[in-house]
């Protein structure tokens, strides 16, 4: 009786385990590609469920084995390497393995002219909660790989996986196309990323194209091998349906991937085809109907294209080779960044999931990524190299080589011979890990939880297989025995650990709906002159509250309420509070000296600010806790600065955070700004305009600001502050209208002439519809300067350049009707009409034109007629003109 219920429970609990296999490869590329808390949150617990699931099995014995790999190994190492990054450590031992750190956090490992509020810094990892997060994931990647390595027992469990892969596959490839042709903009129909739509493009259920590529061209070894294997199959009934139906699911996969536009992508497609192809030719597994299989794929899939998305597929997959098509997105100058990190920190790296804070550092270019943030490194391997050092890609490097090994001495041949069975997975899951370790090189794939179970199962297949392969007597000396109390022991450990990595991410998926209103809400907040923007900083200020409740480690958005508190101080929502900025309000403090005393400022605190002084202080005690979860958060430490009036003398004084702000962020437009400001007040009027310049070049908004100040002290001619802000063509125009409010219309000249030079300048390296702007652009100005010519030229070039613009027609209308081209004029001035058959203001300049067109003929048909010459006069000697005149 017991045997029986234990032989029931032994099949239940593996049945268990495939569920939880078969959750993995379906669920979590399903939850955005596994990128989001939900989606770690789905691996993380299903990771855990097989493990335990399979603990409990192994208890169900007196003494159960545990089959040894090189893997097992491999992985404990990676996870002690990302464990030391994130425990603190002593000052000294810091210092041994990372002394780049010193340098790069003096306001944390020294004091700067008296005491600091700020903590010494004891982490490896300059973002320990995110290499937390970091170590929790690859821990549940490293339970899910060894628990397959000990599920797969015979050659029958690899063929089972690489068919979940195969229907995985082909299920988010049909999920794509169809979400593609339905689109609403928004995943699954009903939500909406705040990083990305689905307009556009077919990226499944995944962020990003790229990616979706990606998790298609693993599932391509696996169809090649299952429809190979239906060929070879022995059974008659159905076959041919079978093979029928997996065929035109092939043709669906590669047509999906075509569709993403994503050349990556389309490459690893490719590369997957061509390898398990070359390993079923070189095993003679290559006969007349796979031949005609592929060949049917293909004429599928070419018919597919030419009904929908050839053009488009085409243009995208045009130049594979070319180098500025691997620059885009700034690959080229990303990795010359990254390579410059790896140089500074190459014995433990920056700590995982620290690219987004650390890349900024070392982007000396920031004009081209304004806007941009660079959450990875679009390369898999420059990525690990920078987050965990030179140990850590050694690691990557041994884990992609061990997956070589296993595949290619399996299909090479040995003793005893390969069977055709064995060797046809092979074909499938190295064709699978070959296009995933190159696709690798040109984006960060591994760092896709969705993507990335299919590579640790299919590693888990290739090591099983090449161990399976070697024959029993090998096999029986990779089992170890371990007795039930190890396996008890090892599932309580399991269900303890699990319960702390479930709640790590748990907290984080409450936190994430509020933090990704938040990036919504941010992104209307870029117009500064919002209408309603207080209404818009509170429900910020709502959302990111209940972000920090949830996840109080989220540094970022410890980050954003600083800066949501101290725009609610500085823009009162009653008209009748005085506005001050916290600025002036530090400098107010800091040149009074009846506040110098904590006890006095803390009273006139509150009694000139009873509603706002508590943004003061929650804007104080977000900033810290902001800085010491990620110490290269810039701004925070302008912040700092500025409320450093509220520490008294427990603090550093103004400059040490400035240049701390300088050290982290030396690109960033708002801390080269303050940098500016610092250096004016110290008496350094050149060290301040070259601060104040570099901060103009990191984008528009940066322009605006500095043009305001200078405007402000009206001290600077025009071209002085021309000269020192060296604005676009945008901010050109809003400084010279700046200039018309404040009624200084004398200078105005002086914007006219640089505007038009700077729109003719961009025009020459723009086309269409940007070139026909900028042109007109310049037109205007020399409309203005009176100089009718260089504006007739310009018009006529802007209309060269998109003759479909309105605008520029109209404007080159109008001139031509004021230099009395009557008969050009109306041409424009008509094609306009026809455009905007309601506009009143191109109807009478029409009039005017077709008015002054007659009365020029008029005038024309009032002068008489010469038709030439008859003869020769004999007293002058000249030719006598022959004329008519006109009646």
């Amino acid at each position: 009786m017991l045997a029986m219920l234990a032989k029931r429970a032994d099949s239940l609990l593996i049945k268990c385990v495939d569920a939880g296999l078969a959750g993995v490869l379906f669920v979590v590329p399903m939850m955005m590609g596994g990128r989001i808390a939900a989606g770690q949150l789905v691996l993380i617990t299903l990771s855990l469920w097989v493990a335990v699931c399979w603990c409990l099995r192994q208890c169900l014995a007196p003494r159960a084995a545990w089959v040894r790999s090189p893997a097992g190994p491999l992985m404990l190492v990676a996870l002690v390497l990302a464990a030391v990054q994130f425990m603190p450590l002593s000052p000294s031992l810091l210092a041994a393995i990372s002394p780049k750190l010193a340098k790069t956090l003096p306001l944390w490992t020294s004091g700067v002219e008296g005491t600091t509020t700020i903590d010494v810094w004891s982490t490896l990892s300059l973002t320990p909660a995110a290499t937390r997060d970091s170590f929790i994931v690859l821990l549940a990647f490293a339970l899910l790989l060894l628990t397959t390595l000990q599920r797969l027992r015979q050659v029958e469990d690899v063929e089972r996986l690489l068919r979940w892969v195969a229907v995985a596959a082909l299920a988010m490839a049909g999920f794509g196309l169809i979400q593609h042709f339905t689109r609403n903009g928004k995943y699954f129909w009903f939500y909406q990323y705040p990083f990305a739509s689905t307009n556009g493009r077919v990226a499944g259920s995944f962020t990003n194209r790229n990616h979706f590529a990606q998790f298609i061209a693993l599932g391509i070894g696996p169809l090649i091998w299952w429809l190979q294997s239906e060929w070879r199959s022995k059974r008659t009934r159905n076959r041919e349906i079978t093979v029928g139906l997996l065929a035109i699911g092939l043709g669906v996969a590669v047509f999906a991937v075509l569709m993403a536009l994503s050349r990556g992508g389309s490459a690893a497609l490719l590369v997957a085809a061509v390898v398990c192809l070359i390993i079923l030719y070189r095993g003679s597994l290559v006969g007349r109907n796979t031949l005609l299989t592929v060949a049917g794929v293909g004429l599928l899939v070419v018919a597919s294209l030419s009904i929908y998305g050839y053009e488009a597929v085409a243009r995208r997959l045009d130049d594979f080779g070319s180098v500025r098509e691997l620059n885009s997105g700034g690959r080229l100058r990303l990795w010359r960044a990254d390579a410059e990190v790896i140089a500074d920190y190459p014995l433990a790296g920056t700590g995982l999931g620290s690219h987004r804070a650390v890349c900024p550092m070392y982007l000396h270019d920031a004009t081209n990524a304004v806007g941009l943030e660079y959450t990875h490194a679009e390369n898999g391997y420059v990525q690990v190299a920078m987050e965990s050092g030179v140990p850590g890609l050694l690691l990557a490097l041994a884990a992609v080589g061990l997956c070589v090994f296993w595949c290619v001495s399996s299909i090479r041949g040995g003793d005893p011979p390969q069977n055709p069975r064995v060797l046809l997975c092979f074909a499938a899951i190295a064709a699978s890990l070959a296009a995933n370790f190159l696709h690798a090189i040109v984006d960060f794939v591994w760092y896709v939880p969705g993507v990335m179970v299919v590579v640790v199962v299919l590693a888990a297949c290739a090591c099983r297989l090449w161990q399976l392969s070697r024959g029993k007597p090998r096999e029986a000396a990779r089992v170890l025995w371990i007795p039930r109390g190890g396996w008890m022991a090892a599932t309580v450990c399991l269900v303890v650990v699990g319960a702390l990595m479930v709640h790590n991410r748990l907290i984080a998926a409450r936190a994430e709906p509020f933090w990704h209103r938040c990036l919504v809400l941010g992104r209307n907040l870029a117009n500064h002159e919002a209408p309603d923007r207080p209404e818009k900083l509170n429900a910020m200020l709502e959302n990111l509250s209940a972000t920090v409740r949830w996840e109080p480690d989220r540094a970022r958005a410890h980050a954003w309420l600083a800066a949501v508190h101290l725009g609610l101080f500085d823009e009162p929502q009653n008209p009748s509070v005085a506005a001050i900025t916290v600025k002036q309000l530090s400098d107010t403090v800091a040149h009074d000296p009846q506040l110098q005393s904590p006890d006095a400022l803390d009273a006139w605190l509150s009694r000139a600010f009873p509603e706002r002084r508590r943004h003061l202080d929650a804007a104080l005690h977000h900033a810290r806790t902001a800085v010491a979860l990620c110490p290269l958060l810039g701004e925070n430490y302008l912040f700092l600065a500025d409320l450093s009036f509220l520490a008294g003398s427990y603090t550093p004084r103004r400059a040490a955070f400035v240049d701390q702000a300088l050290i982290v962020r030396p690109f960033d437009g708002s801390v080269l700004f303050a940098a500016g400001q610092e250096a004016a007040m110290a008496g350094k009027p050149e060290e301040a305009v070259q601060f104040w310049q570099r901060s103009a070049r990191t984008g528009p908004a940066h322009q605006r600001r500095l043009a305001k100040v200078l405007i402000g002290s009206g001290r600077l001619p025009a071209d002085v502050v021309l000269d020192i802000v060296q604005p676009d063509v945008p901010t050109l125009r809003w400084i010279r209208w700046q200039y018309h409010k404040l009624g200084r219309k004398d200078e105005l000249s002086v914007f006219d002439e640089r505007l038009a030079a700077a729109s003719q300048a961009q025009a020459r390296t723009s086309q269409g519809e940007s070139a026909c702007g900028y042109w007109l652009e310049a037109a205007k100005a020399y409309r203005r300067l009176q100089r009718s010519a260089e504006s007739l030229r310009c018009l006529r070039r802007a209309v060269e350049s998109d003759f479909s613009q309105c605008a520029a027609r109209y404007e080159l209308g109008t001139l031509l009707l004021e230099l009395r081209e009557f008969d050009e004029a109306e041409k424009h001035l008509r094609w306009c009409l026809q455009r905007k058959p309601r506009d009143e203001e191109v109807r009478r300049q029409l009039e005017a034109a077709i008015d002054g067109r007659l009365k020029k003929g008029d005038m024309l048909l009032s002068r008489p007629v010469f038709l030439g010459t008859r003869g020769v006069d004999d007293t002058t000697k000249e030719p006598v003109r022959f004329v008519i005149p006109r009646q």
